[in-house]
């Protein structure tokens, strides 16, 4: 009843809007990209308003991709899921048209283009599934495969490359049925990556900034690291100690000594290649 009345008070507001005289002119496009938001006035003003008045603003949008993320890992149903995503959709309509190459925009536009195939990834799981074979099976369930192999092509497609790696064994007699564990479905590969999308357009510019700092210092240090070690202990201990190297500058056949006692006490070659600096230490979840 409630979502009744909230769709009956949008369209009244809509109504009101587009038959009064100051809105006389409103675009048709403009109405249909506003016509499913909770707030249709504030839509059509975001889009009608002037490029040089507009607030460059998302922090509504950013707000809204993070909390559906926690509800969405907090493991809401698909049943439910619509009205758990419409705060993505209200706050990507406000601002899409205006910032289209913003971060936000692209990673909210994204995440809704899959969030709608997991749906129906959803659908056709529940149709796909054989209930009556699955009654004998332990740990698993039988499906049509075929079709839930669709609804990873379908995503894989909407996300612009192979995000799930997922593929089945046919049966009997090249038969498309199959068994397939619990927790390995598709739709169990589906949600980590929408989740992830809509973390990583929540992250305001000045984090970005901030995460970036941090990796261009970790980056750097780790090359350094890298070059001390490929110069070998001897001469990593001279880079270290400005007064040793210089006492071995002045005195060449010591050093030479002292480079032979120093190396086997330290040991053999050292695995450089080890170094290397993971930039999702700092941009991921």
């Amino acid at each position: 009843m409630r979502y009744i009345l909230a769709a009956t008070a949008t369209a009244t507001a809509a109504a009101v809007l587009l038959t009064g005289p100051a809105w006389a002119q409103v675009d048709p496009k403009v109405a249909a990209q506003c016509k499913d938001a909770r707030d249709f006035v504030g839509c059509v003003k975001a889009f009608t308003t002037p490029a040089s008045q507009a607030s460059d603003d998302l922090t509504g949008l950013r707000g809204a991709m993070k909390q559906v993320a926690a509800r969405l890992s907090s493991g809401t149903n698909l049943r439910d899921s619509t009205i758990t995503f419409q705060p993505v959709v209200d706050q990507l309509a406000l601002v899409e048209g205006s910032f289209p190459e913003s971060l936000a925009v692209q990673k909210a536009s994204l995440a809704s283009r899959l969030f709608n195939v997991m749906q129906s990834a959803w659908d056709l799981q529940i149709r796909a599934k054989s209930y009556q074979l699955s009654e004998y099976t332990k740990g698993e369930d039988v499906y049509a495969c075929e079709v839930l192999k669709q609804s990873v092509d379908a995503f894989n497609s909407a996300y612009g490359s192979s995000a799930i790696n997922w593929s089945y064994t046919k049966g009997l007699f090249g038969l498309s049925i199959c068994r397939v564990p619990y927790g390995q479905l598709p739709l169990d590969y589906m949600y980590p990556i929408v989740i992830r999308v809509l973390n990583e357009g929540s992250i305001s510019p000045a984090e970005i900034a901030s995460r970036e700092a941090q990796a261009k210092e970790a980056n750097a240090k780790r090359q350094r690291e890298k070059e001390l070690c490929e110069m070998g202990p001897w001469n990593r201990r001279l880079e270290e100690d400005p007064k040793l190297k210089e006492w071995a500058k002045a005195n060449p056949s010591a050093a030479k000594e002292a480079m032979k006692k120093y190396s086997a006490k330290e040991g053999g070659n050292e695995n450089c290649s080890s170094i290397e600096f993971n930039y999702s230490n700092y941009f991921g979840n």
